[in-house]
């Protein structure tokens, strides 16, 4: 593949996906689904369809995997972006194979905003083994702007919402959440959504 064409297709597959992630911004909590980004160096392609839409060399990130700074190196050199403490971070990246206390820790430091700046705070990407509709063990319950009554999907884990809660944001400040795993399916959630977990679901994941 000449460099000339595979530069065309991964920006028809950016493209893609920015309208995807607007779409699923737009409906929080509507399982959607990402193109693959080809010729991936990271583990998960999907992920790096997030990695080559969001992230460049204007922008600073952190992110957490279990490989000790092996796919952190790489996201630095697919997006030519610079490495940061997470509290500088506007993009964070939390692998599904990272350690969850360590995850947990870093999330709690991603900068949520200012009250003349809300807009400013970052966005944490999240991946996660599955996401789906309905089949995994965290049953999460979606309101706010863009659901009319409520949304439901479920995900593999659930570190991030206890993460999230434990933060106490206030409106309008908080962190994006984009939710993605290795079959390429998204979930959104702004800083504005609201996020409940079914209790039948916590006693079934014990």
């Amino acid at each position: 593949m000449n460099q000339s064409y595979q530069a065309s297709e991964e920006l028809l597959l950016t493209q893609q996906a920015f309208r995807t992630v607007m779409d699923a911004t737009a409906m929080p909590g509507t399982v959607a689904q990402l193109p693959s980004m080809s010729q991936a160096t990271l583990a998960n392609a999907y992920l790096e369809t997030l990695v080559c839409m969001l992230i460049d060399n204007t922008t600073g990130f952190y992110a957490v995997f279990s490989d000790e700074g092996l796919s952190t190196n790489k996201i630095a050199a697919r997006s030519y972006a610079r490495q940061v403490a997470a509290e500088l971070a506007q993009f964070a990246i939390f692998a599904a194979d990272a350690d969850e206390t360590a995850a947990s820790e870093q999330f709690m430091l991603l900068f949520g905003g200012s009250d003349m700046s809300p807009e400013s705070s970052a966005t944490a990407i999240v991946e996660c083994e599955s996401v789906s509709p309905s089949a995994e063990p965290y049953h999460f319950f979606v309101t706010g702007p863009g659901v009319e009554s409520y949304r439901l999907f479920t995900a593999s884990s659930d570190w991030w919402r206890i993460a999230r809660e434990l933060r106490r944001d206030e409106y309008p400040l908080g962190l994006d959440l984009l939710l993605v795993d290795r079959r390429g399916r998204l979930v959104a959630l702004p800083r504005t959504s609201k996020i409940a977990i079914s209790l039948n679901a916590i006693a079934g994941a014990v």
